[in-house]
């Protein structure tokens, strides 16, 4: 059990948190070898890596399929971001965790009773 609960951890604390970013419908700059989110029309965001880009078009990576996209059919298109305030937030809430769990582990590893009992 504290074998799971080092391994959680480490999970948690190793974390990051992205954000995408709303870009100018007009003239996005796109970026070789950023992560895009792009609509098509109206179907759903759909999570794309930038291979290529020409005056008219975009070669992407999705789902690793490559295609090649038309820039006009691009109706919204949001750039993936690093976010530091939610990764301070999520690594805080993630160290109380595995601090809780650790210590409500320790605390019961010295009786021989479940320290939750149902019924």
């Amino acid at each position: 059990m504290v074998k799971i609960a080092y391994v959680l951890s480490i999970l948690i604390l190793l974390n990051s948190c992205y954000t995408y970013q709303q870009l100018n419908t007009e003239n996005p700059d796109y970026v070789v070898g950023k992560r895009y989110e792009i609509r098509m029309g109206d179907r759903k965001m759909e999570k794309v890596l930038i291979v290529a880009v020409t005056d008219s078009t975009l070669v992407v990576v999705q789902d690793n399929t490559e295609m090649t996209i038309q820039k006009s059919m691009i109706t919204e298109s949001r750039i993936r971001k690093y976010s530091v305030g939610r990764t301070i937030v999520a690594s805080a809430l993630g160290a109380l965790v595995v601090i809780a769990t650790i210590g409500i582990i320790s605390w019961n590893s010295g009786s021989n009773e479940p320290f939750f009992v149902c019924c």
